[in-house]
Formats: structure tokens, C-alpha cells, sequence
């Protein structure tokens, strides 16, 4: 268990500690299927949008690449919400 946990937590910090900053151990544990500890849950939220007061010192930032917009059309079209340009969403009916 505690291995377990420590995989993760090195795996967000080679993510938020390290320079330069290095994504790929915390993508290997997202795809594997080790449980994503309660503590790690939170560090990832973090991450994503900080609480007050910052822990972590830093927050994800999206960077589009030039297949982005295609891609997500794609994504939500089979998740059933078409999210247009301006960001409003309509749902589309999968019967």
C-alpha cells in the first residue's frame, strides 16, 4: 500500500517539483490501473484549480495543439454534448 503511494506521490511531484517539469510518470499511473489514493485525488485537483491557500505552488495549464478543437468535437459528439466554439453546449439525443 505504501509503495503504492509512494509511486504516486513521485509521480506528481516529477509533475509540480521538478525542472523541468516531467508529465509522463503521472500519465503512466493515470493509464495503469494502481487505485488513485485519497490524498494523490487531492494533490490532482490541486493541480487543476488550487484552493486557498496554494499548496502545491503551481496549476495545469491546457495548451491546445492544432488538432484540439477537431478532437473534442469528436470527444463530446460520442459523449453525447456538442460543445461549439463560444462555449455554450447542446446535447444530442443517442435513441
Amino acid at each position: 500500500m505504501f509503495e503504492e503511494y509512494d509511486l504516486w506521490i513521485n509521480a506528481v511531484l516529477a509533475l509540480a517539483a521538478c525542472t523541468p517539469k516531467n508529465p509522463k510518470p503521472l500519465a503512466a499511473m493515470l493509464r495503469g490501473d494502481t487505485p488513485i489514493p485519497p490524498g494523490i485525488r487531492d494533490a490532482l485537483a490541486e493541480l487543476i484549480d488550487p484552493g486557498k491557500p496554494e499548496y502545491l505552488g503551481c496549476k495545469l495549464v491546457l495548451k491546445e495543439t492544432g488538432e484540439t478543437r477537431k478532437n473534442l468535437r469528436k470527444l463530446a459528439t460520442v459523449g453525447g454534448v456538442i460543445a461549439s466554439a463560444n462555449g455554450k453546449h447542446s446535447a444530442t439525443s443517442h435513441t
